[in-house]
């Protein structure tokens, strides 16, 4: 076994969430940035259904990166949005036989709705804790979020076809 490709896989989600973080930012698209961080750790989970553990520990570590990166108020937010996200992939690929283009939109957009959803929820509560009055005006927005999906499903499927293009190419060579 390649046990190699698992600490590279670790720095690579590191290096992405330095550029989602810092360089992208910059270069959003109607006030949206590619969560890179979410479609690696997607991306995993979809293309190795086998690789059970390592997908959690994925999430885990691309969560802390997140975490250290963020200014939200409690600790926990996109640790959380991550694993569920997981565990809706895990659960909804395995129920669809085949990685088929209709089978991977069908299990991003629930695991997206799962990623997105769990930050503003656990955000909601907790300022109902705090007694605050919090409306989110600026932090969601249908638009935002159907503009953000857009972006995030055209970078799936991209990768979705390179990776199938690769993978033939490899299977014909053996």
């Amino acid at each position: 076994m390649a046990y190699w490709k698992y600490p590279a896989y670790l720095l690579l989600l590191y290096l992405l969430v330095i550029l989602q973080t810092s360089f992208l930012p910059q270069l959003s698209l109607w006030g949206c940035v590619c969560d890179l961080v979410f479609l690696a750790v997607f991306l995993f989970v979809f293309l190795n259904p086998r690789k059970k553990r390592f997908a959690y520990v994925s999430a885990v570590f691309g969560g802390l990166m997140l975490e250290a990166n963020s200014n939200l108020p409690f600790f926990g937010l996109w640790i959380a949005a991550l694993l569920l996200a997981v565990l809706s992939a895990k659960k909804l690929s395995s129920a669809m036989q085949g990685s088929s283009v209709f089978s991977l939109c069908a299990v991003f957009s629930a695991a997206f709705l799962c990623f997105k959803s769990v930050p503003w929820v656990l955000l909601w509560l907790f300022t109902l804790a705090q007694k605050k009055i919090l409306l989110f005006p600026s932090a969601f927005s249908w638009k935002e979020l159907g503009i953000a999906w857009l972006f995030d499903l055209a970078a799936v499927i991209v990768c979705f076809y390179v990776y199938e293009f690769f993978h033939q190419r490899k299977n014909q060579r053996n």
